[in-house]
């Protein structure tokens, strides 16, 4: 067997990962075939699996989650050891969720081609799973409810023409609600999503961007998007999860921009004029990510005297340690014209220099409590 590549498994053997071409032998010692891939028939035997539930599902102890590393700007070949090589050492349940990436979607993208390339013949032997959401929108030019009857296996589902409001709502009020209030609720001292939520000022300013600034943007019924809206906050407020702030805030510049420019846009658009809890939005990322010191690949932040790691591309650590330590107006100026960050000048709209740079001076001079408090309490 020609190996151009061999790595050490939890069981003590060597092994190919994946990719290359290699010559195999019966034990006669013939070639007899030429593969692309190649796992060890074994690789069940070191990894422990439990029980789902009252099913016969089985799951690894350790599940692989695909995210920043399977983006567009990362290394195809990279997210291709990572897949492969779990896979080798038994681990078979991979979580995707639509929103990776960067930009969001490319990570579930580059799993697909993974899949398709490595492991189509081990296909069956494996759990990808996504983010879970009872809800199936399903695009289609006519009913097929008769061919796909899925409501009357009592799951909820809508056939449309065009699911794209069902994605914008998803996307603008469950990840868009993350992205607008964690980087404040950290700087204001919680640390994950249910402290938050217990949080009176968090919580208020978190309900009113979702319902006075979110959902007027959006085109489906009102009654849809607030019990949609309902079942965010339920979610957020579950005692079993403890969501880190710090996790969320990872590529908060880009999440941004996906998730909450839309409903900022579409709300200046309809009202003319700046969405308060979104504005303050903007200079409570700018406020966390100040930092002159880029460390181990990460910007460092400050909070009561204790240090944080801000995870960002390059780009975007770099523009902060540079910048960070202007004026506030100065700051706002740089960071908003970044057509790089936002895809457009944001400094164009009438106003929201100013405004981003007084909530700047008022976080910095209050502290972001008392800032949250004083402006939307």
């Amino acid at each position: 067997m020609t190996e151009i590549a061999q790595f050490s498994s939890p069981c003590g053997k060597n092994y190919v990962q994946f990719g290359y071409i290699l010559n195999l032998f019966h034990e006669t010692k013939k070639e007899v075939l030429i593969i692309n891939s190649f796992f060890k028939e074994d690789r069940y035997d070191c990894m422990k699996y439990n029980r789902t539930g009252e099913s016969g599902l089985l799951l690894p102890a350790m599940s692989f989650g695909i995210w920043h590393s399977f983006g567009y700007g990362s290394s195809y070949e990279n997210a291709r050891k990572l897949i492969c090589g779990c896979f080798d050492m038994g681990i078979t349940h991979i979580d995707a969720a639509n929103n990776y990436g960067p930009p969001e979607g490319s990570a579930e993208e580059t799993l697909g081609r993974i899949l398709k390339q490595d492991l189509k013949g081990y296909r069956d032997e494996l759990i990808v799973t996504g983010e879970p959401f009872a809800l199936w929108v399903i695009e289609c030019p006519k009913d097929i409810s008769v061919e796909f009857p899925l409501h009357k296996a009592g799951l909820p589902v809508i056939y449309t023409d065009n699911q794209k409001p069902y994605k914008q709502r998803k996307v603008r009020i469950l990840n868009g609600a993350h992205t607008s209030f964690v980087l404040a609720s950290f700087l204001a001292g919680n640390d994950i999503v249910l402290e938050s939520m217990k949080d009176e000022i968090v919580f208020k300013f978190m309900k009113e961007t979702i319902f006075d600034e979110v959902i007027p943007t959006l085109t489906l019924p009102r009654k849809d998007l607030e019990d949609f809206a309902q079942a965010v906050i339920t979610r957020f407020n579950n005692p079993y999860v403890k969501h880190a702030l710090l996790s969320i805030s990872l590529n908060s510049v880009s999440k941004w921009r996906a998730r909450c420019m839309p409903s900022f846009l579409g709300y200046v658009d309809a009202k003319g004029e700046l969405p308060a809890h979104l504005t303050f939005s903007l200079a409570a990322l700018m406020a966390f990510y100040k930092g002159t010191e880029i460390r181990d690949k990460a910007l460092v932040g400050h909070r009561d005297g204790q240090e944080y790691q801000i995870m960002d591309d390059r780009a975007v650590l770099e523009f902060f340690a540079q910048n960070s330590e202007k004026p506030s107006a100065e700051f706002a100026q740089s960071f908003l014209e970044n057509t790089e960050f936002f895809g457009q000048d944001l400094t164009q709209i009438n106003g929201l220099v100013d405004a981003v740079a007084s909530y700047l001076d008022e976080i910095a001079d209050k502290g972001m409590r008392k800032a949250l408090e004083d402006n939307f309490r």
